[in-house]
């Protein structure tokens, strides 16, 4: 049995500062309590953490139809239930997973400079860092098992280490 509240605090503020530039400032506290209680084995899971994610984004407007925007944001992805439930299922003879009741969120930074042109031409540059990244990992069922078959492997969940991300996008839309 899995009980997860987040209780959240959001503030924003937006300005124009002439007519070509503007900024969209935000932030966002989190309280998050999590409880796991695992019957067969009696085992109870709990946790309680506080994170703060700000956000921001900067627009300039060289012309009406032209504009360039500079974003940032700190985010959270949570694992979800299912990845946190330590017992085994099988998937077919060969392949088996299990969760991970320690599995911690992933946290990621991200930056993007965007550009729009006359509605129509879209570029956008982004770079994102994501730490305690959730991975799925493989490995040979343990010879212990009930169910063991010298073929079969398990997965689960593991906070890997990081991950970096960049890309470009393009596309051009006309009606």
């Amino acid at each position: 049995k899995y009980f997860e509240n987040i209780n959240s605090l959001y503030a924003s503020f937006s300005n124009k500062f002439g007519e070509k530039f503007s900024a969209r400032l935000g932030i966002r506290a989190e309280q998050t309590n999590t409880r796991g209680h695992q019957f067969a084995i009696d085992s109870i899971n709990t946790r309680s953490y506080f994170d703060i994610f700000p956000n921001i984004r900067l627009t300039y407007k060289f012309q009406e139809d032209n504009q360039l925007s500079l974003t940032y944001s700190y985010r959270i992805s949570r694992p979800w239930s299912s990845s946190l439930n330590p017992f085994m299922k099988k998937n077919s003879d060969y392949s088996f997973s299990t969760g991970n009741p320690y599995l911690n969120p992933q946290y990621s930074h991200s930056v993007s400079l965007s550009h729009s042109w006359k509605y129509m031409l879209f570029t956008s540059v982004s770079y994102s860092y994501t730490k305690d990244d959730i991975n799925w990992l493989e490995a040979p069922l343990d010879s212990n098992n009930i169910h063991y078959n010298p073929l079969a492997l398990i997965s689960y969940p593991i906070n890997f280490g990081s991950s970096q991300n960049v890309s470009f996008n393009l596309s051009f839309n006309k009606e």
